[in-house]
C-alpha cells in the first residue's frame, strides 16, 4: 500500500471528523486504483493481522551518513496520523531505509513503503 501526501490529508481529515471509528484502520477509500472515485470505506477492515513491514526510500541531492537517517521521525508520523496504532514490535517488524541519488534538490522526495 502506497500512500501520497494527498492520502495521508483525506485520512487525517477523515479521523478529525469522526469518520473513522477505527484510527487504525487502513481504509480502502484513498485507493488510487479506485477508476470511480467513490468511496470504498463499507469494504471490509484491512487492518493488518500481524506486525507490517515498511520500507523508507528518501531521493536526496546529496546523500547523508548512513546513522543520519530520519526512520523515526517518519514512523512518528504514521502512528500520529492513525495509520498504525503504535510502533512497537507488535505492529512493526521490519523497517528498511535506502537512499538514491537525484539530480536536483527539487526532486527530493521520501517513499514511504507499508507492507501489509
Amino acid at each position: 500500500m502506497r500512500w501520497t501526501m494527498e492520502d495521508v490529508e483525506r485520512h487525517q481529515k477523515r479521523v478529525k471528523n469522526g469518520r473513522n471509528k477505527n484510527k487504525a484502520s487502513g481504509s480502502a477509500s484513498v485507493n488510487k486504483s479506485n477508476p470511480g472515485g467513490k468511496s470504498l470505506e463499507k469494504k471490509a477492515d484491512t487492518r493488518p493481522d500481524g506486525p507490517v513491514d515498511i520500507a523508507i526510500i528518501s531521493y536526496l541531492h546529496r546523500l547523508r551518513d548512513p546513522d543520519g537517517c530520519f526512520s523515526k521521525y517518519a514512523i512518528d508520523g504514521i502512528v500520529s496520523a492513525g495509520i498504525l496504532p503504535g510502533d512497537s514490535l507488535n505492529e512493526i517488524g521490519e523497517i528498511r531505509h535506502s537512499q538514491k541519488k537525484v539530480g536536483r534538490k527539487s526532486d527530493e522526495k521520501t517513499e514511504i513503503i507499508i507492507k501489509w
